[in-house]
């Protein structure tokens, strides 16, 4: 691993407010995005994960919309044709 590179004084700043991060980063040269977090939490989000562990959030996330009876409409609309 190469030897990590050394964050500024604001950079830890705005890393302790946000709690461990993540702090988002614009790089000038290029205009490219950059996240900052702290190891541990990037170790907990690159371990192991499961879509299914998700399930529940996106189902409660999502209910009031999929009983939306405007859907109803949309639904009807692009569903194919049945066969009777």
């Amino acid at each position: 691993m190469e030897q990590p590179l050394t964050i500024t004084d604001q950079q830890r700043q705005a890393l302790n407010e946000a709690g461990g991060g993540p702090i988002f980063v614009l790089d000038d040269a290029n205009r490219e995005e950059v996240v900052i977090l702290r190891m541990e939490t990037f170790q907990s989000l690159s371990q192991g994960f499961d879509i299914r562990d998700t399930y529940s959030a996106q189902e409660a996330a999502l209910a009031e919309v999929w009983s939306d009876p405007e859907l109803d409409e949309y639904n009807d609309q692009t569903a194919p044709p049945s066969d009777s």
